[in-house]
């Protein structure tokens, strides 16, 4: 009996359980993520000189929690960029082609890029233009335009005369069947010079057909005012004529 009191007594009044009780042990924290931290770092809170506090990473180095070297794990990898040490992918409308990068670089005249994280921005598509830096989507082509390549920052080509070329048009080629995005022919009694957009007629609104001048007639894919001609005698040919048409009974057209 006196042994196992002895043994009770000498754990109860064990010098280390009781130094331990009430205290909430404590273990070293990891440098906050784009610092580093020299041995002796005391705070989390960075002064700069003062070594006693985590310090900045230099720029385009990449440094995760707990690094120790100004250059961290090493340069800022590709896809991401790295200002202040801390890896962020590159946003949309740029790309980070390469290792080290501190900013991305925006996307060219051209090109386009709707994701982030990339290494290189795509190449606008035929059909559309990507005028302009940074561009995150392609915009389709005008009307009265064609584009007819890709990688284009404006139309390559105008609609040819005589015909109309609808938004997304891809070529100036208005014989080509194999493809619906191509010119088209300005409707009999209308004519389209260069460049025009849109079918219907709107007086003195190049983008758009015009009505054939009095006295002419202006057949399929007409180009100017005077279309196919001078009304034929027997004839009249009022202002949009597609076909002359004849005088009535009892009358006569020169």
């Amino acid at each position: 009996m006196s042994r196992s009191h002895s043994r009770s007594h000498s754990h109860t009044t064990n010098p280390i359980f009781s130094l331990t009780q009430g205290f909430a042990l404590r273990r070293p924290v990891p440098c906050p993520a784009g610092m580093y931290c020299h041995p002796g770092t005391a705070v989390d809170k960075s002064n700069m000189f003062n070594y006693t506090t985590p310090q900045p990473c230099a720029e385009s180095m990449y440094c995760p929690e707990g690094s120790i070297d100004p250059k961290g794990v090493g340069d800022c990898p590709r896809g991401f960029y790295c200002p202040f040490g801390v890896k962020i992918p590159c946003p949309v409308g740029t790309n980070c082609p390469r290792d080290g990068h501190w900013d991305p670089l925006s996307c060219s005249p051209g090109t386009f890029n709707g994701m982030v994280g990339q290494l290189k921005c795509s190449e606008c598509p035929r059909g559309y233009i990507c005028p302009g830096f940074g561009r995150i989507d392609p915009a389709i082509c005008p009307p009265g335009y064609s584009c007819g390549k890709t990688g284009l920052k404006s139309p390559n080509s105008r609609c040819p005369p005589g015909f109309y070329c609808p938004t997304g048009t891809i070529t100036s080629d208005p014989l080509r069947n194999d493809t619906t995005l191509r010119p088209y022919p300005c409707s009999p009694g209308s004519y389209c010079m260069g460049g025009v957009g849109y079918e219907a007629t709107r007086s003195g609104d190049f983008l758009y057909a015009q009505v054939c001048t009095e006295g002419f007639f202006c057949e399929l894919a007409s180009t100017t005012p005077k279309g196919s001609g001078l009304c034929p005698a027997g004839f009249l040919c009022p202002a949009g004529t597609s076909n002359p048409i004849p005088s009535p009974k009892g009358y006569f057209a020169e």
